[in-house]
């Protein structure tokens, strides 16, 4: 589809089937979205093609899950489903600050993508060069956000997922000059001009989300023939302090296991007014009067001397 303008120039847009849609209802209005906008735009005086992705700039929770707050009515009983609650809100919410920003890297051809599941998930991974952010060495950590595209002739497809793991590829091809002076040897590993010398390759693993797995399935016919032509990979960078975060919540269940007590996870758990807060910080446990009765029958606890309990 294109859209014509007043000006010279013209918006080309995608679009695509909307898989961050919970339910497949093809006759709802937000089933089709616009994936991408399409446009030329002027580059030292020559025009160039510009494909800026925009579906995940609406829809955040494709890099992660489809928002269900079903057991929103436990939120103040259940440490397990109160972590699972805000981690997949705070995951939305980091995720679509990000999206929103301008931290993204250039994209790059996704070289040797070879898909492989493992305990249950979808995950690829892909050989890329170190393209950082333009006037920044900032390179791509776990944790951070994956775009994969393909377009073809019959289609686009675009999944989104995590970083899981960023490792230097073993085998480096020409990423330094040679140093031997006048060197012609063909077998030569070392770049002979700036021209010849390559960027260096990282080895990235990344987890599908649960939508763009969806997604995978839904479009097999449409993932071969792209795998033909080939994809490209970009990614979105996410502060430090937003991963530690994350981390943070999703730990929550874990520290909660056998200790459902905790005054620390009453506090995070049961809304309570400031007054209730300081009444059972400074609540004391009381025995009981039976309790009483029965230590005072014990030989070890006996009132000796005539006096009483509180003279002792």
């Amino acid at each position: 589809w294109r859209i014509k303008s007043w000006s010279f120039n013209n918006f080309g847009f995608t679009l695509s089937r909307n898989f961050a849609h919970a339910i497949p209802q093809h006759a709802s209005g937000s089933a089709v979205i616009a994936s991408d906008l399409v446009f030329r735009a002027a580059r030292h005086s020559m025009l160039r093609g510009v494909t800026l992705g925009i579906g995940h700039r609406m829809f955040p929770e494709v890099f992660s899950t489809w928002p269900d707050l079903k057991n929103w009515y436990m939120l103040d009983r259940d440490i397990t489903c109160y972590a699972e609650i805000w981690s997949t809100i705070r995951t939305c919410q980091i995720h679509s600050a990000a999206a929103a920003g301008s931290v993204y890297t250039p994209r790059a051809c996704a070289a040797r993508l070879a898909w492989f599941d493992r305990h249950g998930h979808s995950h690829y991974q892909c050989l890329v060069e170190r393209r950082c952010i333009a006037g920044s060495d900032q390179w791509i950590e776990k944790g951070d956000l994956a775009i994969l595209r393909g377009t073809t002739s019959k289609g686009e497809a675009v999944f989104y997922g995590t970083v899981v793991n960023v490792a230097a590829n073993p085998t480096q091809f020409k990423t330094q000059l040679c140093n031997t002076p006048n060197c012609t040897s063909p077998q030569c590993t070392f770049a002979h001009g700036d021209e010849d010398v390559h960027a260096p390759r990282f080895r990235v693993e990344v987890l599908l989300s649960d939508i763009s797995r969806a997604a995978k399935t839904e479009q097999k016919t449409l993932v071969e023939a792209v795998c033909r032509d080939g994809f490209d990979v970009q990614f979105i960078m996410i502060p430090l302090a937003d991963k530690k975060s994350l981390e943070l919540i999703h730990t929550v269940a874990r520290l909660s296991h056998g200790r459902s007590t905790s005054p620390i996870l009453a506090h995070l758990t049961v809304p309570q007014a400031l007054h209730q807060k300081k009444e059972q910080q400074e609540l004391r446990p009381l025995a009981s009067v039976e309790q009483v009765e029965w230590a005072m029958q014990m030989h070890t606890f006996q009132v000796t001397g005539g006096a009483g309990l509180n003279e002792q």
